[in-house]
Formats: structure tokens, C-alpha cells, sequence
């Protein structure tokens, strides 16, 4: 079961691309890191037209989003720094010809698990993650053969997810003007930022501790893997810490 199940029922787009960030972490860094990146995008989006207390940014384009003040301000600016991590990873994996590592797609999964996470308990209004939880990286499996091994492809992908995403949001407003009248759709979008702005409170209420890696894992997922790439093998007891 994914990590990212608690997403499903009600965050049906941001679930999809999480969950293929964290089936591609392990066999394909690029491919889940650009995903994470969308995943991320689609949320913030949709906080910003659904919660009353964002300030629309002078432009519709992540940067803009993560670096509005409303944003900027949550629980002490946490929820922004986890949200530029991804953002910069995901910048990096469409313009540097360097290929991101598994150490790096398991980072930005776990951080997009903890934004996810806080989405999901702020924003949910009949399902919610429990509020201890933590992602654990041991959980992730194999996935499929690699889908983007060069810049080209990794580009190509983006600008796919890119255009997907956009065609999606134009056909569900086609959608919902066929069948709704304006009057209609105003006062479901006025309906449902209230029952956002009631789960936020509620969540609120009880915030969620601080997310961060145990030692064990830290050692297993980054600083380990970092000395395999320097070159130790770790095969003996001399090449290890106790």
C-alpha cells in the first residue's frame, strides 16, 4: 500500500503523482523527482483557490506561489521549506545534464510525504492521515525500468506532465459549465472553502510534531549511500562507525 493512500479519496490528481514518486524513488530518481515536483505544484494550487486566507501571487507559476507571504508564513515558514526542497530538486532534474541520484529521490520523497502529510491532515475533510505518522523509506519497493536516463527525456517528461495537467484542468471546467450555471458553481466553490477553512481549524488545533529522519535511517538512506559513492564499500567492520 502506498505511503501516500491517505491522499486518495479526496486528493485524487496530487495522490496519482505522489504515488508514482515514490514507486519510481528507487529504480528511476529522475522520473520520481519530477513527478514529486508536479505532485507539489497540483496541491498548492488547489490550497490557494480553496483556503481564503492565500493571497493570489502576481503570476501562476510555482515559484510565484511558494514565495507568497500567506505561504511563506505557515507554521513558522516549515511548510515553505519543505515545499522549496522539492521545488529545487525538481528544477535540477530538468536542467542539469547530471542525473539525480536514489539518495536524492528518496529525500524529496520523504519531503514530499511531510507536505503531503500536512495537506492531508489540514485539508481533508473526511479522511485524514494519522497525525503521528512517518514516512519510512524501508517501505519503498522496486518500481519500473527506468523511463528518463538523459536531460532530453527528463525535459520531455516534465513538459508532458506540464501539458496533461493543464489539458485535465480544462476539461473539467468544460465539464462543469455544461452542466452548471455560473450561480451554480460559485456557490459550490463558496461551500467547500468553508468546509476547508472548518478542517483547517480543526487541524489546527491539534498540530503535528515536527517530521524528521531517526539516526538509524539517516545512517541507511544518505549517509551510507554517500560513502558508497565516494568510493567505500562498507564490507568490513574497519569501514564502519559503531
Amino acid at each position: 500500500m502506498s505511503q501516500f493512500s491517505f491522499l486518495e479519496a479526496e486528493f485524487a490528481d496530487e495522490f496519482a503523482a505522489a504515488e508514482r514518486t515514490e514507486r519510481y524513488a528507487l529504480e528511476d530518481p529522475g522520473t520520481a523527482i519530477i513527478h514529486a515536483r508536479r505532485a507539489l505544484e497540483s496541491a498548492v494550487k488547489w490550497l490557494f483557490i480553496h483556503d481564503r486566507q492565500f493571497r493570489q501571487p502576481y503570476e501562476d507559476k510555482l515559484n510565484a506561489y511558494l514565495n507568497e507571504p500567506t505561504f511563506l508564513a505557515l507554521e513558522g515558514g516549515r511548510v515553505a521549506t519543505v515545499a522549496k526542497k522539492i521545488q529545487r530538486a525538481g528544477n535540477k532534474a530538468v536542467h542539469e545534464s547530471k542525473a539525480p541520484t536514489k539518495i536524492e529521490a528518496v529525500e524529496i520523497t520523504s519531503a514530499l510525504w511531510q507536505f503531503m502529510h500536512w495537506f492531508g491532515y489540514t485539508y481533508g475533510r473526511t479522511v485524514k492521515p494519522d497525525k503521528g505518522a512517518r514516512f519510512e523509506p524501508t517501505k519503498l519497493m522496486k518500481g519500473p525500468k527506468p523511463e528518463t536516463t538523459s536531460l532530453k527525456e527528463r525535459k520531455e517528461l516534465e513538459e508532458k506532465l506540464a501539458q496533461t495537467a493543464k489539458q485535465n484542468a480544462l476539461a473539467r471546467e468544460r465539464t462543469a459549465l455544461l452542466t452548471k450555471t455560473n450561480a451554480d458553481l460559485e456557490a459550490e466553490l463558496a461551500a467547500l472553502r468553508e468546509e476547508v477553512a472548518a478542517a483547517r481549524k480543526e487541524a489546527e488545533a491539534k498540530p503535528i510534531p515536527e517530521e524528521d529522519w531517526s539516526e538509524s535511517q539517516t545512517r541507511a538512506w544518505m549517509i551510507d549511500g554517500l560513502l558508497k559513492e565516494s568510493g567505500w564499500p562498507l564490507a568490513e567492520e574497519r569501514d564502519r562507525e559503531f
